[in-house]
């Protein structure tokens, strides 16, 4: 495999980000208090200031497992139909889509699943595919899903990274890109009265 100037810089900046979320990892886990979110930068031009929640080193390998794999999506899962959806990154081949589904067949109204330019894969009612636009792709999900369905298997653990926490994955990885320091995230941070 031939390397590029582009690699080499995204490699930099990976690891950049790696070191800073590494020390917002380090923190202990809940050490805000309620929901108070982490105070991180002020946004340009706007006095309000811009809000994010920590993010842990955990939820950092788990994002970057996912995106890895360049075959991800999102799953908007709803638990009653008049409340908003939970969202979550998930890598989407056809056993973990299955798990997935098998997982929450009693415990949902509706899932929708989605691609990563978040067009609709497929969606269910209650535990059940209502539509499923790729009928290949419907074809091998359900060997894996019917014998959870029918009890005969339990559905294995799919890794999933919420939406938030992709969000601010993808924030830092934008800053760093525009040519943000590590130093400088740092900085933003103890001047917001965090501990870095």
């Amino acid at each position: 495999m031939i390397r590029t100037d582009a690699d080499n810089q995204f490699d930099l900046m990976e690891e950049a980000a790696r070191e800073v979320l590494g020390v917002m990892g380090e923190q202990k886990d809940n050490a805000y208090p309620g929901k108070l979110l982490t105070q991180l930068a002020p946004v340009e031009g706007d006095a309000d200031d811009m809000f994010l929640p920590p993010l842990t080193v955990g939820e950092v390998h788990t994002i970057e497992s996912i995106l890895k794999t360049g075959n991800y999506g999102y799953t908007y899962f709803y638990k009653k139909s008049n409340e908003p959806p939970a969202v979550f990154l998930m890598t989407m081949t056809p056993e973990n889509i299955a798990n997935y589904l098998g997982a929450h067949q009693y415990d949902c109204y509706k899932m929708i699943l989605s691609d990563k330019f978040d067009v609709q894969i497929l969606d269910t009612i209650g535990g059940f595919i209502n539509h499923c636009t790729d009928r290949d792709l419907c074809q091998k999900i359900l060997p894996h899903l019917v014998p959870i369905q029918q009890c005969k298997k339990r559905p294995e653990p799919v890794p999933l990274a919420s939406y938030d926490a992709f969000d601010v994955y993808n924030y830092f990885v934008d800053v760093l890109s525009e040519g943000t320091t590590v130093e400088q995230l740092k900085e933003s941070a103890r001047a917001a009265g965090h501990e870095v």
